[in-house]
């Protein structure tokens, strides 16, 4: 807050995991576990949370998550292993804390 008497706003976006190259080799089904609304985020999402702070001038002090509510914690672990079907497969399996 020690910059607003000047009008500047500190925001921060958290996203989660996000579709990008850096996740080309990881499972997308294991990736959508991370997260309870069972999505991954892509570019344009992580965008629209940016384009939404630039635009709300009475936002500031907030970091707004675009994790699919990951950053909640988790009510389950999921855990995934390989299945041993073959290079790339998991079983995901859900263990309630």
């Amino acid at each position: 807050m020690e910059y607003a008497p000047q009008g500047i706003r500190v925001n921060v976006v958290a996203p989660g995991v996000v579709d990008t190259p850096l996740h080309k080799d990881n499972p997308k089904e294991f990736l959508r576990t991370l997260s309870p609304l069972g999505q991954i985020s892509d570019a344009k999402g992580i965008a629209e949370a940016v384009f939404y702070l630039t635009e709300a001038s009475q936002v500031t002090g907030e970091v707004l998550h675009v994790d699919g509510g990951a950053h909640l914690g988790l009510a389950c672990m999921r855990l995934a292993r390989p299945s041993g079907e073959g290079l790339g497969s998991f079983q995901i399996t859900t263990l309630w804390i």
